[in-house]
């Protein structure tokens, strides 16, 4: 007899979590031009969503996806303008 596996509850802040995987994927360079800024709409979103419902998880989620996305978009379009022209020219 076939057993259906139930799919995971969803998580009540998406945005936190979506913040938080694109946070860690803009870590790789170039990428984290696009997805850096990405991480950080996110994380903001799901940090406004886990403030105002005291009950509502994905907090470090979202702050931690921001804070990568910060973080990486600064040193992401610091390696684009002054490192890549140094070796290019």
């Amino acid at each position: 007899m076939l057993r259906f596996i139930e799919p995971p509850a969803k998580h009540p802040n998406r945005a936190a979590v979506w913040s938080y995987y694109t946070g860690w994927a803009s870590l790789i360079p170039g990428i984290g031009l696009m997805l850096g800024p990405l991480a950080l709409v996110f994380g903001m979103s799901g940090l406004v969503g886990a403030l105002l419902e005291p009950g509502r998880p994905g907090l470090r989620h979202a702050s931690l996806g921001a804070c990568f996305g910060v973080l990486t978009t600064a040193l992401n379009t610091t390696l684009f303008l002054v490192i890549v022209p140094v070796f290019v020219g």
